[in-house]
């Protein structure tokens, strides 16, 4: 046991005693089982006409069940029994669930010249996760391909338009990613804290509601895009813009009045629309230099995408829940106006109790001093608040921002001659908005907490005092970033000061390489012999850097610091083919 103790020149204390050790077994049965059947079919009845269909069955079934049995008093450290444990504190728990999916699918084809294309598809899916009279899902779809370039008058431009396909698709899918029981009300088995007759009283939980209106979430997605490739296949391109619907949305009901007594139960609520587009373009091309072949190619994506809410019980217009017209990932926040710069400042301006009660509470103060921060009265009733956090009375909060990636992109090159390759790929993203949100010690440092074991170097620095008054972060005062996000302290409430441009570009790897010529490569009785060295996230450019200097926040991984960072990895290999 390992001796501690708080006092000074105490006696220690055992942290670890030999009747607090504990022994323990788990023991965890799953077991899957999957039948996929089917039967595919292809005929030809006439010349250039081709059908096809496929007929199958899949059905899955899983078990599941854990048992974890302990007890405290264990008197061996190499022999597992339960009969050396001998202490009173003796904990059994387990858990058991089963789950079942019965489907029958469908596929049919039809080709025509090689030019028109059709095809249908189609699942019926029963699922055991919902009530036996919701169970049953249909989920068709079809898509459709006209190969224009195979047509007569495209022979004229097949010198600079290679080919040519539109394509359409309409299709719907089914989600069933719940709970196995989600639709079951449940009794949880609780213990009370009085004692009678020398033990505790078990007792049964109120259960929460369960909704009938419980059955599968649809997505049904619309597609147009089309494939093209040019000047002899040298320029590629393909482009998609898409439409989907999420439709009967499980997520918690419209919200109750307290008198209700319980949380609203989750059912298909809500629906949300997605509209968006996938861009891709390559250059592939060879130049001649010095009379020998320099093969190079260049690509580049794109894709955007945007979710608005197009139903849902919230005639209050709640912010705080899915709204008609809401965007997903929006931020609501408030807007500051610098900081105050001497302790009267605050007498005239609004109230900020309700954005600073934290940090007054904890420094017996009422009011703002110097270097806090001033936020704006958008409303102009005299008070800092969030209103009824409505859309008709957001007090003043207004939109801040999207959490939201957008304009997603990839960039690649590559390159060879005379043995030497080339390759780079770079990712990133244009627009994204980002809250540090409470307790982040990586980005907050003192801010968060006293004892906080890491402090960004450049807290200190970019913190208000007299001689800095136009600094980034207000005066240093533990606590500052409790609450949240519409009242609490002033760095917990989400506002446009802090929120952080979090759009990126990383050069995710280069590798350059040199292989042997041939003639070298025989006298070293090899069939090749490459040499090359890979780089891995060598290098980010961010705007959030710019607030975050010390680089404690990753773009790629937004979080609270605690996520493992991603390393520069530098890589020397030979690859030898014998």
């Amino acid at each position: 046991s390992t001796p501690y103790t708080n006092q000074p020149n105490g006696v220690g204390v055992a942290l670890y005693k030999e009747n607090t050790q504990i022994y323990k077994e788990l023991e965890r049965n799953s077991l899957y089982q999957a039948i996929n059947a089917y039967v595919d079919y292809s005929f030809n009845p006439l010349k250039d006409h081709i059908f096809s269909a496929l007929v199958g069955f899949n059905q899955e079934w899983n078990t599941f069940k854990r048992n974890i049995a302990s007890r405290n008093g264990n008197l061996s450290q190499n022999l597992n029994s339960f009969n050396l444990a001998t202490g009173e504190n003796i904990f059994l728990n387990s858990v058991e669930e089963e789950w079942a999916i019965r489907a029958g699918f469908y596929r049919v084809k039809y080709n025509l010249l090689d030019k028109y294309l059709i095809e249908f598809n189609g699942r019926f899916d029963l699922s055991s996760r919902f009530p036996v009279d919701n169970r049953l899902g249909f989920f068709p779809s079809t898509s459709v391909a006209w190969k224009v370039s195979e047509e007569k008058f495209w022979k004229k431009l097949k010198p600079y338009l290679g080919t040519l396909k539109l394509r359409g698709s309409f299709g719907s899918l089914g989600n069933q990613n719940i709970g196995a029981y989600d639709y079951i009300s449940t009794l949880d088995v609780r213990q009370s804290n009085y004692i009678v007759d020398g033990s505790r009283i078990n007792y049964l939980s109120t259960p929460d509601p369960v909704s009938s209106n419980f059955t599968w979430e649809t997505s049904e997605t619309l597609d147009f895009g089309f494939d093209l490739s040019a000047f002899k296949s040298r320029f590629t391109t393909s482009f998609d813009w898409y439409r989907r619907d999420i439709k009967d949305m499980l997520t918690q009901g419209a919200q109750l009045p307290s008198v209700f007594g319980a949380n609203e139960p989750e059912e298909n609520a809500a629906d949300l629309r997605t509209k968006g587009f996938e861009l891709s373009l390559k250059w592939k091309d060879q130049l001649d230099i010095a009379d020998k072949p320099f093969n190079y190619n260049i690509g580049f994506s794109l894709g955007d995408s945007r979710t608005h809410i197009t139903k849902f019980d919230n005639p209050n217009g709640d912010f705080q829940q899915f709204y008609v017209g809401q965007e997903v990932g929006e931020i609501w926040g408030y807007t500051v106006d610098g900081f105050f710069q001497t302790d009267d400042e605050y007498l005239n301006h609004a109230d900020q109790t309700r954005v600073n009660q934290r940090i007054q509470n904890n420094y017996l103060i009422n009011h703002p001093v110097a270097g806090d921060i001033k936020f704006t009265d958008l409303d102009g009733d005299g008070e800092i608040t969030s209103g009824d956090r409505t859309l008709d009375n957001p007090g003043d909060l207004k939109k801040i921002g999207n959490t939201n990636a957008r304009y997603n992109y990839g960039i690649s090159l590559g390159a060879d001659f005379e043995g030497f390759d080339f390759s780079l790929f770079a990712q990133g993203i244009m627009q994204r908005d980002w809250n540090p949100g409470t307790d982040n010690g990586f980005f907050w440092g003192p801010f968060a907490r006293q004892y906080q074991n890491f402090y960004p170097k450049s807290i200190e620095s970019n913190s208000w005092t007299p001689d800095n008054p136009n600094a980034y972060f207000p005066r240093l005062a533990v606590y500052a970033e409790r609450g949240g996000p519409y009242e609490g302290a002033q760095l917990g409430v989400n506002s446009d000061k802090y929120l952080q441009n979090a759009a990126y570009l990383r050069i995710k790897n280069i590798t350059l390489g040199y292989t042997l010529p041939e003639n070298l490569a025989d006298k070293l009785h090899v069939s090749s012999l490459r040499l090359y060295v890979t780089g891995t996230n060598l290098f980010t450019f961010s705007p959030i850097y710019k607030n975050n200097p010390d680089r404690t926040i990753d773009p790629e991984q937004l979080g609270n610091g605690n996520d493992y960072p991603f390393t520069k990895t530098y890589i020397f290999g030979l690859d030898i083919k014998l």
